[in-house]
């Protein structure tokens, strides 16, 4: 590659509703410790709760209830022409599919519309690209939502912690009426994203907020009716608002530790587990991956398991200062992927030309500068929905070089993807919006088509699973090592 091409966004926590972010690096450099510099990079965060403004609802509460049907309709044309010039996705312009969608939506407007019921309008046509790192942010998030920290597992969203009425455990049968499936379809036309999973995880800041909830009609006499079902009994329950908002950190019944990086050892299984909550790449990830490596010496640990099941993204170098430490590793294939020029590219991050694109050839890092001391054991990767842009990054990388063996849930983005956001605002609704501008793909190019790394080994996190407080990937990674050591 003749120039750097790395990926970062918005982190992952994201940006949509909840959650997400980036690909593309523009101004970091893009060479790790250790690595080349010209190589795909990436640094990424949620889109939706990236792009939060602080004084958001502030700015809502100043701001007239109702739009007129000129200032949506520069507001569509705003969003449609920058979207156009902006995404890779977008280079020979919209599909005739996309643009009956969107004339659907001018349709929707005729006539004047609260901020919300705009929104919701408006967000149909940023969904239409499929991108988690491209969404739109309402400044409604700060409205009243409900308390309901819920993971969706394979038997439905359940109940992560007892809180109110609630009880861990609790399995969602329905909300206002609506049964999971109905409300997963709802949530996939407002959360942009590339695969169920991601809808799933970064979508529960969405359902639980008031203007969701009213926009689907489900709020009764101030209040949310939910069914849940206990220990084989169903129990019709009424969640009320709270000022809280919806938009926290996307919840896990993983443990994520007090910081974002940490570390521990099983001597007994011989195996340090490195969890990385976030791609930051700084000093202080440089220097406990250099103390990880060392402790492990010191203690003759033969395995490594990197822990990225609640990783939604930042800087893609934090993969290669990692495989630093790997003995005899030379070189791997990495990224590639093409960045579309813009004027609005050219602005904020100061790409060269306006127009256009440049398309980068298959990539491999060479690894110059080997950390000490090296580790030549085996490597594991443990990923969830939650696993995000770089984190994502991170496990593809990982198994596409079988270099260590994946366990887990598939992840919240497709390997191959969109990413490093451009930043943008409606010009009468104000609300705020990323473009992704750099297409990424993934060392395999014959995995192209998968919209979720899927792990070597699928290990999906039960109902049960929460109720007992068990952690069902490590307690499989664990089982593996005395299979082995047997």
């Amino acid at each position: 590659m003749r120039k750097t091409l790395i990926r970062f966004g918005t982190g992952a926590l994201i940006v949509l509703l909840g959650v997400l972010v980036i690909l593309l690096y523009p101004d970091h450099g893009g060479k790790g410790s250790g690595s080349e510099p010209a190589k795909p990079a990436l640094e990424e965060t949620s889109p939706l709760e990236g792009t939060l403004s602080a004084n958001a609802a502030d700015y809502t509460a100043a701001q007239p209830a109702t739009m007129t049907v000129q200032e949506m309709t520069e507001d569509l044309d705003f969003l449609v022409k920058t979207l156009e010039e902006v995404h890779p996705s977008l280079i020979e312009g919209w599909s005739e599919s996309q643009r009956h969608t969107i004339g659907e939506i001018y349709n929707q407007i005729q006539q004047p519309l609260t901020k919300e019921e705009f929104y919701f309008a408006a967000n149909n046509i940023v969904t239409l690209l499929h991108d988690g790192h491209t969404a739109m942010s309402p400044f409604f998030t700060g409205s009243e939502a409900i308390t309901l920290p819920i993971y969706w597992t394979q038997e439905g969203p359940v109940v992560l912690n007892s809180v109110h009425e609630l009880k861990r455990g609790d399995l969602l049968v329905n909300v206002g009426g609506l049964a999971p499936d109905e409300l997963l379809k709802e949530l996939t036309r407002v959360v942009p994203a590339e695969n169920e999973q991601w809808v799933k995880i970064s979508g529960v800041g969405m359902f639980k907020s008031s203007a969701f909830l009213r926009h689907l009609d489900l709020v009764q006499n101030g209040k949310v009716p939910v069914t849940v079902e206990r220990e084989g009994n169903l129990l019709n329950l009424e969640l009320r608002f709270n000022p809280s908002s919806p938009w926290e950190t996307m919840q896990t019944p993983y443990v994520t530790g007090n910081t974002d990086y940490g570390y521990s050892f099983d001597e007994e299984l011989s195996i340090g587990t490195l969890r990385i909550n976030t791609c930051d790449f700084n000093q202080d990830y440089i220097d406990i991956v250099e103390s990880f490596f060392t402790e492990a010496a010191s203690r003759n640990i033969r395995r490594v398991a990197v822990d990225l099941r609640n990783n939604t993204g930042g800087d893609s170098r934090v993969i290669d200062e990692f495989l630093r430490y790997m003995n005899g590793l030379n070189k791997y294939n990495s990224y590639t992927g093409l960045v579309r020029y813009s004027k609005q590219a050219t602005e904020q991050r100061g790409e060269e030309q306006d127009s256009g694109y440049i398309a980068y050839d298959p990539y491999q890092v060479h690894v110059t500068n080997p950390g000490t001391p090296s580790f030549s054991g085996q490597l594991y990767v443990l990923t969830s929905p939650k696993t995000f842009s770089s984190g994502n990054w991170f496990a593809v990388v990982i198994q596409d070089n079988q270099l260590g063996t994946v366990i887990g849930e598939p992840t919240g983005n497709q390997p191959s993807s969109y990413g490093d956001i451009l930043r943008f605002s409606l010009p009468h609704s104000g609300f705020q919006f990323t473009v992704s501008y750099k297409q990424f793909k993934r060392p395999n190019s014959e995995l192209d088509a998968e919209t979720a790394l899927m792990p070597d080994i699928l290990v999906h996190t039960t109902r049960q699973d929460i109720i007992d407080g068990r952690d069902p990937q490590m307690e499989k990674l664990k089982e593996i090592i005395s299979q082995e050591t047997k």
